[in-house]
């Protein structure tokens, strides 16, 4: 992502809705397209996004600012943010320290109209390889408080996660 002024043709902003989730929360219409559904208006949504790996670090607020507003100029509204729990967990609790850069990171997005995908788990985040993650009691038992914790936890709006209408998707799992 570059923090050079916007001066480029590749603009597509307007298609954009800000702030995500503002529309309501997504659903599935009796087609099986995707649709916001806001007291009763029903509109169609098409997803565009980007993946960002959270072991890369979690960007502070200037990075995560010009990271959302890039996106969002180009086009994109969605992004895929890969190991939410690596990034964010100790143990069996949240790392609150990670956990406020992410209220930011995740509060940008929501700002600039990108909807978030997280992949909460890896077999090896959990410590275990493939479908042991599934089957292993301590790796079973560590994702549950985990995903407690997390979708319980106030963002820097004041909603809990479990209720974020920004929030598009959520995998349980990759690579097992």
């Amino acid at each position: 992502f570059c923090a050079e002024e916007q001066t480029d043709y590749f603009d597509l902003s307007a298609i954009s809705r800000t702030p995500a989730g503002a529309y309501g929360s997504l659903s599935v219409s009796d087609e099986g397209n995707l649709e916001f559904v806001s007291n009763n208006d029903r509109s169609d949504v098409r997803f565009f996004g980007v993946t960002y790996d959270l072991a890369q670090g979690i960007p502070d607020q200037s990075q995560a600012q010009i990271m959302a507003q890039t996106l969002h100029s180009r086009g994109f509204n969605l992004i895929r943010v890969q190991n939410v729990y690596a990034a964010l967990g100790s143990g069996n609790s949240l790392n609150e320290a990670a956990m406020a850069d992410f209220d930011v990171f995740a509060n940008e997005m929501y700002e600039n109209g990108v909807y978030l995908y997280l992949e909460m788990f890896s077999p090896e985040s959990l410590g275990t390889t493939g479908a042991g993650m599934y089957i292993s009691t301590t790796a079973v038992s560590t994702a549950q408080r985990f995903l407690r914790n997390f979708f319980t936890h106030e963002n820097a709006r004041g909603v809990i996660y479990a209720n974020d209408n920004s929030i598009a998707v959520v995998q349980y799992s990759t690579d097992a």
